[in-house]
């Protein structure tokens, strides 16, 4: 018999409940602990699928520093690092993967028809760790060849979309790189599941989400010069210059965010907020799940359409997904004692 399949925008726990409370499940799986363990695996074969699609958008190999990409940029990266000289392979070894820098930046230039934005993703300015990045020193080839833009850096969720070019720029005295950013559209077979790439263009575009952040490899790192601090007093109290880098992403973050309007976005309906994206936000919003379609997709395969967009079930604890079944197998064991299974 078929066992249910998961639906785009359904949380695992969503998604056990409604297995574990399937009239066919039940008739064919009568006890609990078994119907568990068959509906747990119909969820582990769906993120077989989703890390299928996932391969589809960042590569097909996970490189050097654990994030996924094209084979031949993981091979490029393996051999530039071993060439990086002791500071930047500490730097990086104390980062767990590539370094980042984030700031908020005024998004500009928003075309509501083709969901694009300009913005700048990094510029010469002292960062929160005070560091600074030369802008003259950073290399773009290897994110040219696969420009995916993230949300928070989250390489097990979808790209939120794609850099449609990145150029420098200086404007009011600050040298930095600008991005035209293009968010990907909902699939019409999406229906009214969350879609992650919806939630933060709606909040990228009111203002209320101006951050970017790079992710790099650190190729040079020295203290500020002389001739710099003399430029830019601001400098001496600098904890590094990173004077030469690869640049692998950018991605929209939640640096200097604003909470309020996403609660009241909410409350208002005006969009619909994946888990992740709260999750990210530091939010904990009692009674809000994320909503799954009215109905399924009949004839549908999750890899026809697209994956889902929030796959933060990936990593739900245990015990959420042990209390989601637990309902079930308590009728189970009633039904059991009555007789009456």
């Amino acid at each position: 018999m078929p066992v249910p399949k998961p639906q785009p925008g359904q949380s695992q726990d969503e998604f056990v409940q409604s297995c574990m409370a399937n009239e066919t499940m039940n008739r064919e799986f009568p006890d609990g602990p078994q119907r568990f363990a068959v509906c747990n695996q119909a969820w582990r074969d769906r993120d077989k699928m989703v890390q299928e699609v996932l391969k589809k958008y960042y590569g097909d190999a996970t490189g050097p520093l654990g994030t996924p990409m094209q084979s031949a940029a993981a091979k490029e990266l393996e051999a530039l690092i071993k060439t990086l000289p002791a500071d930047c392979r500490t730097a990086l070894t104390e980062a767990g993967g590539p370094l980042r820098l984030g700031f908020a930046a005024k998004v500009a230039d928003i075309d509501e028809n083709d969901r694009t934005e300009k913005s700048f993703v990094t510029t010469d300015s002292i960062d929160r760790d005070n560091e600074v990045l030369v802008m003259s020193g950073i290399d773009w080839k290897t994110f040219r060849k696969n420009p995916v833009v993230t949300f928070n850096h989250l390489y097990h969720e979808l790209p939120v979309g794609r850099a449609l070019w990145v150029q420098r720029e200086t404007r009011n005295k600050r040298d930095g790189f600008l991005a035209k950013t293009r968010y990907t559209p909902r699939p019409e077979e999406w229906r009214d599941a969350p879609w992650l790439p919806d939630a933060v263009w709606h909040f990228v575009k009111s203002g209320d989400m101006p951050g970017k952040s790079i992710g790099f490899i650190p190729q040079e790192v020295r203290p500020p010069s002389e001739k710099e601090i003399k430029d830019r007093p601001e400098l001496a109290g600098v904890h590094r210059i990173i004077a030469k880098c690869t640049a692998l992403e950018y991605a929209v973050c939640t640096v200097q965010s604003n909470p309020d309007a996403v609660v009241q976005a909410i409350g208002q309906k005006a969009v619909i907020v994946p888990s992740i994206f709260l999750e990210a936000m530091g939010l904990e919003i009692p009674g809000l799940d994320d909503p799954a379609p009215e109905k399924p997709l009949a004839g549908k395969n999750l890899l026809d359409i697209h994956p889902v967009a929030t796959a933060s079930s990936l990593f739900d604890y245990v015990r959420r997904r042990v209390k989601a079944a637990i309902p079930g197998i308590i009728r189970d064991e009633i039904d059991r004692l009555a007789g009456r299974r």
